[in-house]
């Protein structure tokens, strides 16, 4: 019997129970890394933009220095931030399996193969630029041609088109992440074939988890952004422990009990060490 996302989340729930405070601590630091780049990118757009003033001949050619400038340290902070998560969501994954964590942890995809988590985030990002590509056409030609009827209603299809293509693609590739977390020996195409097969039955499964959740994102939008530092965790240790059930052929699944762990023939113990 497959594991209810109700169940998934109390899961999750008991995991952190007492660890929130390392947890809280992992989702401030990367707030405080963002909030550090966002000032660089004023600054830089700032300075960039004042060393135009007076200087009306060289406007155009300052302006694509600045703009190039700025896309660098945009694309760096991006990739920089996509390694800190993939130690954030180890660490999640030590918390589960009862092994040492610590806010250490974070710098686990630095020194685990970082180019094949860089490679994963930069396969998903080309397959999302190539899904938006129809869009961006079509709008183009709409503009230029004063959006007449026929171009809107295929913009309109374009965009669902995209939508549903991201959707379904995140549906077969959510786990790769996780494969290469947990491995980082696995090679970036591996993880690809393996969530692809692990999400066979389980798209469903996955679809409707993600569902619940979005009331858990409207709470931390309508918390002004502080409630993620909470909601965040909770969220990826969820996943993690989706994860963890669906790849239960290789491992033996625990029958999970809050009050008096039991353990049948059936299971060696998964989440032993969590509930101890």
């Amino acid at each position: 019997m497959k594991t209810t996302s109700t169940e998934l989340k109390k899961r999750a729930k008991l995991t952190l129970s007492g660890n929130y405070g390392t947890a809280v601590g992992a989702m401030l630091i990367v707030d405080v890394f963002l909030f550090v780049f966002i000032m660089i990118f004023i600054g830089v757009s700032t300075v960039g933009t004042l060393s135009l003033i007076g200087e009306p001949g060289y406007i155009r050619s300052g302006m694509m220095r600045s703009l190039a400038i700025m896309l660098v340290i945009y694309l760096i902070a991006i990739l920089l931030v996509y390694l800190v998560m993939g130690g954030i969501r180890r660490m999640f994954y030590n918390m589960i399996m009862g092994q040492p964590f610590s806010l250490g942890d974070m710098l686990f995809a630095f020194t685990h193969r970082p180019q094949r988590f860089l490679g994963i985030y930069l396969m998903n990002l080309a397959f999302n630029l190539v899904m938006g590509i129809p869009y961006f056409v079509v709008s183009f030609f709409a503009r230029i041609t004063g959006h007449i009827p026929v171009l809107v209603v295929m913009q309109f299809l374009m965009y669902l088109l995209q939508i549903t293509g991201v959707v379904v693609y995140a549906l077969y590739f959510k786990l790769t992440g996780y494969l290469l977390m947990e491995d980082p020996e696995r090679k970036v195409i591996s993880c690809f074939r393996e969530s692809a097969a692990l999400m066979k039955g389980n798209k469903g499964r996955l679809f409707y988890l993600a569902l619940s959740l979005i009331g858990m994102y409207l709470l931390g939008i309508g918390s002004f952004g502080i409630g993620f530092l909470w909601i965040l965790p909770y969220m990826e240790t969820t996943m993690i422990h989706f994860y963890l059930d669906i790849s239960a052929g290789q491992r033996q699944e625990e029958v999970y009990d809050y009050e008096e762990p039991v353990y049948g023939s059936s299971c060696d113990g998964l989440y032993e060490n969590v509930t101890e």
